[in-house]
């Protein structure tokens, strides 16, 4: 490396971050006091200028009220400096990409990793299986997604049929369904879904409508310099919380799957073209495969669960599930606007109970029987005598 204190000619590769969030750019320096800034990815592009006093160089640019503050002097291996961008701080380090010392420059010797072909051409190979590990763990989460729908839609038919058989006049609003669902799957519940299985479905919902990957070892790829913000991921979260129909609750959520393969693939084209530019990014040893592998993982109760080998679904099992967490949910939530009349209150109770029943409720008799009391004063029902 060199350490530099004026600007030269120099082309950087520039990685801007905070957090999990991650920009990659090029910025082109004039030797003078111009710079450009190029988004390689999306080819956008801008420009400015820039200034050195002391031991710090400052960049400002042009329609943008970004700032950057650089250290000097200037490591053209490790450059650091400080970004200012809408309200929030970033860090920023750069490598000089095309620089070439002068006899004045102080020079470090510095190690850097040389690719043998061989080694190319078996890193490329790791690129081509990591890409089918990728189509394939795609399809298998789109077929197991399918199945999650299916069970939710089923017994969503389901228990609507029995809440219209007893004419509900009070029915639990989407929110609270999606609510029930979680509670019961994340607890021992779920076990009947199977503990693993049930666990899973409930971190996939909880995460589609929350904020979070739903794939979380997506977001680790960044630290190979991915060239992106995951910003098409949460564009693509937009709209995707359950709603009451199931299939669209399944399209809505496939989006969001779709957008983090896409960037599991993006960045996958990323060290691939890092390979076969022989860049230093990638450090000695880096298996794309095996990162790959260790990324497409979706953690649950603590246990990290590879996205192709997700636990198999006992379909009837998880739509007695969901109907469960809504019946007993139901009865807490819901009872008191039975009607009063004797008759048909106990035909309520009746109707409940042989439902609880047939799903698996092991104290329905005991629920309903506190949440639908049918031993009633019929003074209480009717009134006095006029």
């Amino acid at each position: 490396m060199a350490m530099l204190y004026t600007m030269r000619k120099l082309s950087w590769s520039v990685i801007c971050s905070r957090g999990n969030q991650y920009f990659w750019w090029a910025y082109h320096f004039d030797g003078k006091s111009s710079v450009t800034w190029v988004d390689e990815n999306n080819k956008m592009t801008g420009s400015g200028t820039y200034k050195i006093t002391g031991n710090v160089m400052k960049m400002t640019w042009f329609k943008s009220a970004t700032t950057e503050s650089w250290d000097v002097p200037i490591d053209t291996n490790n450059w650091t400096g400080r970004c200012r961008m809408k309200g929030l701080d970033y860090q920023l380090v750069a490598k000089a990409r095309n620089f070439k010392p002068a006899p004045e420059d102080e020079i470090e010797p510095a190690y850097q990793e040389i690719r043998s072909p061989a080694e190319k051409t078996a890193m490329l190979e790791q690129c081509s299986q990591a890409l089918g590990y990728i189509v394939h763990s795609q399809t298998n989460m789109e077929i197991w997604l399918s199945t999650v729908a299916i069970c939710y839609g089923s017994a969503y038919q389901s228990f609507n049929s029995v809440m219209n058989e007893i004419s509900a006049t009070q029915k639990l609003a989407y929110d609270v369904l999606l609510q029930l669902s979680l509670a019961f799957l994340g607890g021992a519940g779920g076990a009947a879904a199977g503990l693993v299985a049930g666990k899973v479905v409930k971190e996939v919902m909880a995460s589609a409508a929350g904020q979070s990957f739903i794939i979380d070892g997506i977001k680790d790829m960044a630290k190979y310099s991915i060239r992106t913000t995951g910003a098409e991921v949460f564009k693509a979260r937009n709209g995707a919380r359950m709603p009451v129909e199931p299939f669209l609750w399944k399209e809505n959520v496939r989006r969001v799957v779709l957008a983090e393969f896409g960037l599991a693939t993006a960045g996958l084209n990323f060290w691939r073209e890092g390979i076969n530019n022989d860049n230093d990014y990638l450090p000695a040893g880096f298996d794309p495969l095996a990162e790959i592998k260790q990324d497409l993982q979706i953690t649950a109760n603590g246990q990290r669960i590879p996205v192709n080998n997700l636990p198999p679904l006992d379909e009837n099992a998880l739509q007695f599930a969901y109907e469960r967490s809504w019946l007993v949910g139901w009865l807490e939530k819901c009872a008191d606007s039975v009607t009063v009349i004797p008759g048909v209150r106990a035909s309520v109770a009746d109707t409940l109970t042989d439902y609880g029943l047939r799903i698996g409720v092991s104290n329905i008799r005991q629920l309903v029987k506190n949440a639908i009391p049918i031993d009633y004063d019929p003074m209480l029902i009717y009134g006095a005598p006029q």
